[in-house]
């Protein structure tokens, strides 16, 4: 049994000191926690997809390009202006992990995959996000620990006798081997308080808020099927058979039978009542068609316009190309030919004048509407947490919980050494980012750019 020692009496540090170790025996535990976080990340991704019953091929291609891109970018901009041999920045399995780093490169990596592969799976890549990004809380909480071991992510120095409420395998490692300021081995005993701990805690409670919390706020605080309608939905009390309203859901919905005196009672969970009412609802389908048709004719107007002025444009060229012949071959003079080329783009311009407004795939992509199917899917107007609020409240919370900790940080071991203000910006530039991306997930998004046949936060 670890019972925690006096301060002074500390075995990691005596070892160092008196020159019978060689740093912390067990630091290749670093590189089993980052492991074992990827694979718990990973595990918490695909039970997340299979209860979706989302298809888990694609996600298990994306692994490969998301772990591999991450760790191997985590490695360099963790290493990079570190003074190390340039060959050593992608050994990964050494101190000098960035996880900006590895995020940036593996959600570029995961995004770009998916992303081109949307139009096959018609899955949206805010569900794939929704279903993923989050998670990656439960790998950065996990891989934490492997910082102890390696004796960094360490804050102000402390009195231990303030930490020894820990167990003494923790609290005994809280100090650096070698200043990570100058990597001048240390000549002194100071302990440091445990940043990476700190991390690892707010990334868990981080996890369990998005995935627990944020995920349900719609079902909490929207108001309640069962109150809409009482006969579609039986919670409170069962009713028969025969005065049961029926909707059209792409699921068949599991009714609780109770017998009593009147014969057979159906009712439904809260659960089912929601599946019902909302994620497993089926609009009528002319309904959808037509509600698709705005859009697809929205964007049918850009797609003719560009088709036409490539037309006029095409024309164009082969006039002025055969203008060119005829005064190659003398049959004009060269003002003929200036006037007739003139004559010709003014005639050009005119021809496509009133194109041009449509042509503009910006403008197109902008003003694009799907507010009718939108409001088509969700008939009875519940609040709903809509695809992409979890992976940007992902943004925003870390975010916020590295504008917290990197206060306490070693300079060097910020996301950009020995430059704390830039670190800030970056940061604080990535928070705003994180609430504008939530607010267009939440709120335009859903009204503007949604089509039939994908799958969102449900089905449409």
């Amino acid at each position: 049994m670890m019972i925690n020692s006096l301060a002074s009496d500390n075995p990691f540090w005596d070892a160092w000191k008196n020159g019978n170790g060689d740093g912390d025996k067990f630091s290749f535990l670093y590189s089993v926690f980052l492991t074992i976080g990827v694979m718990v990340t990973v595990m918490a991704c695909a039970i997340n997809l299979w209860t979706r019953k989302m298809p888990m091929k694609d996600f298990m291609n994306a692994i490969y390009i998301v772990v591999g891109a991450g760790v191997i970018g985590g490695s360099i901009f963790g290493k990079l202006g570190t003074g190390i041999p340039i060959y050593k920045i992608v050994f990964f399995w050494e101190a000098g992990m960035s996880f900006f780093g590895a995020f940036l490169c593996g959600f570029v990596g995961g995004f770009v995959f998916l992303y081109l592969k949307r139009d096959k799976t018609k899955i949206s890549i805010w569900t794939y996000a929704d279903c993923i990004v989050p998670h990656v809380l439960l790998g950065q909480a996990i891989g934490r620990w492997g910082n102890l071991f390696n004796h960094e992510i360490l804050g102000r120095p402390i009195d231990i006798k303030n930490f020894q409420w820990l167990p003494s395998w923790v609290w005994q490692r809280l100090f650096y081997y070698a200043d990570p300021s100058t990597s001048e081995l240390s000549k002194e005993l100071i302990y440091r308080e445990p940043l990476f701990l700190y991390e690892m805690i707010g990334t868990f409670l981080s996890w369990f808020i998005i995935v627990f919390f944020i995920k349900n706020l719609g079902i909490i605080f929207s108001k309640k099927p069962w109150k809409v309608d009482p006969l579609a939905f039986p919670v409170k009390k069962g009713i028969k058979k025969e005065e049961l309203v029926y909707r059209d859901t792409y699921e068949d919905i599991k009714y609780k039978i109770e017998l009593n005196s009147e014969g057979e009672l159906y009712r439904l969970s809260k659960r089912q009542a929601w599946m019902k009412a909302y994620f497993l609802y089926q609009a009528n389908i002319s309904d959808v068609n037509r509600a698709q048709k705005i859009i697809d004719n929205h964007v049918n107007i850009y797609l003719k316009s560009v088709e036409k002025i490539n037309n006029y444009k095409y024309k164009l060229n082969e006039q002025i190309k055969k203008e060119k012949e005829n005064f190659k071959n003398k049959k004009i003079e060269q003002e003929k030919l200036k006037a007739n080329i003139i004559l010709l783009k003014n005639t050009y311009k005119e021809n496509i004048k009133d194109l041009i407004p449509n042509s503009s795939r910006f403008k197109n992509f902008i003003t694009r509407d799907s507010s009718e199917l939108y409001a088509i899917n969700n008939p009875d107007k519940y609040f709903v947490i809509n695809s992409g609020v979890l992976a940007s409240s992902y943004i925003i919370i870390y975010s916020m919980i590295r504008l917290i900790l990197d206060s306490f940080r070693n300079r060097y071991e910020l996301a950009f050494k020995w430059n704390p203000v830039m670190n800030y910006l970056s940061i604080g530039g990535i928070f705003v980012l994180g609430i504008i991306v939530l607010i267009i997930a939440q709120f335009i998004a859903p009204k503007k750019w949604r089509e039939e046949g994908w799958l969102y936060e449900k089905s449409y």
